[in-house]
């Protein structure tokens, strides 16, 4: 995965790296670190990412519309 990619999969779960990295348990510098380069982050780490991603683009919060009248 890509430096790009994961930012592109942090945006679409609504999380910043600090957030990320709490999740996952992982120091915050070290997280920091997979997002300035190519193939840094452990494997399982960049696949679960991704399938969050893939979780919150197919099933998006309820949106704060107003009731019909």
């Amino acid at each position: 995965m890509t430096p790009t990619e994961r930012r592109t999969a942090l945006d679409a779960a609504g999380w910043s790296q600090r957030e990320f990295a709490r999740r996952i348990g992982w120091d915050e510098g070290t997280v920091r670190r997979w997002f300035r380069t190519i193939g840094n982050a452990p494997e399982d780490v960049d696949r679960w990412l991704a399938l969050v991603a893939q979780f919150f683009i197919a099933n998006p919060p309820p949106s704060r519309r107003p009731a019909p009248e």
